[in-house]
């Protein structure tokens, strides 16, 4: 055994599988960050265009009238189309109500949808929640402002 450990050949080999060994799990774990980089950018991209379609499904409440130089809103959502909403309707028909939603929520057995903002002058303050079970039919509903 003495003899082997004096040898400069196996010291050679002892390091070179160190550094090869070495080589490989710094080549994984730079292939994983490279791999986790590209999930954030996927989901970044995800998160800007259903931001873009969130902003298009109300652009065409404002009109701008040119003789008084201003821009009004008239929202599409309404008490009345609110009021249409039933429980157990599923997501499809209350869409087809009042439109696109503005956000989704998951939960553990349910999500919910909202339309509108209490908060944005833009939405001259209305904000529509409605809540659906896990088959997508309506469970509740609750709003503000219209």
């Amino acid at each position: 055994m003495k003899k082997i450990i004096k040898k400069w050949w196996f010291w050679l080999i002892i390091v070179l599988i160190f550094l090869i060994l070495f080589l490989i799990v710094n080549e994984i774990i730079e292939q994983q960050k490279v791999k986790k980089s590209i999930e954030n950018i996927g989901n970044g991209i995800k998160s800007y265009t259903e931001e873009l379609n969130n902003t298009n499904t109300h652009l065409n409440e404002f009109v701008y009238d040119e003789k008084k130089g201003q821009v009004t809103y008239s929202p599409t959502i309404t008490l009345e189309k609110y009021n249409n909403i039933k429980e157990g309707m599923s997501e499809k028909e209350v869409i087809s109500i009042i439109g696109d939603f503005d956000k989704k929520l998951d939960g553990e057995n349910t999500y919910m949808l909202e339309w509108g903002s209490s908060y944005s002058p833009a939405y001259n303050g209305y904000w529509i929640q409605i809540v659906f079970d896990a088959d997508g039919k309506v469970l509740n509903k609750y709003q503000t402002g219209l």
